[in-house]
C-alpha cells in the first residue's frame, strides 16, 4: 500500500503556489534556474488532471523578483470556495508549462476548512 504525504490547503486562507524551475545546461553539465518561462497552476481531484475543479484552472504564475527560476501566485481565499465541498479529501495541485510544455509537477493537498492555532 503506497504512503502519500501531502500539504494542507485551507479554504479560509489564501494559498501560495511557488515553483522553482531549473533546466539542464549541457555546456556546463549543470542545472541552471530557468528564466522567462510561462507556467500555470490547476487543481484537480485526480493526479493525472482529470476531475478539474471549476474556477481553479490555468492560473498564471509570475516570476518572483530577485529569485531567478522561481514562479508564484497567491490564490485568495475567496477563490478557494469551490474546495469547501471537498473538505477532508485530497486534491492535486498541478503546475505545468516551460519549454515544450515539459514541466508537470503534481502536489497532493488535503483540503481543510479549519485552521487551528499553532
Amino acid at each position: 500500500m503506497p504512503i502519500t504525504t501531502y500539504k494542507t490547503i485551507y479554504t479560509g486562507n489564501a494559498h501560495l503556489v511557488r515553483q522553482a524551475v531549473e533546466i539542464y545546461e549541457p555546456n556546463t553539465d549543470s542545472y541552471q534556474p530557468f528564466v522567462n518561462g510561462t507556467f500555470a497552476v490547476s487543481f484537480a481531484t485526480a493526479a493525472d488532471g482529470t476531475g478539474p475543479i471549476a474556477g481553479l484552472q490555468n492560473i498564471a504564475l509570475a516570476a518572483a523578483t530577485g529569485e531567478p527560476g522561481t514562479y508564484y501566485t497567491i490564490i485568495q481565499a475567496s477563490s478557494l470556495t469551490p474546495l469547501v465541498a471537498l473538505a477532508g479529501t485530497v486534491i492535486y495541485q498541478i503546475v505545468s508549462g516551460g519549454p515544450y510544455n515539459g514541466l508537470r509537477d503534481v502536489t497532493p493537498l488535503r483540503v481543510s476548512s479549519v485552521r487551528y492555532a499553532q
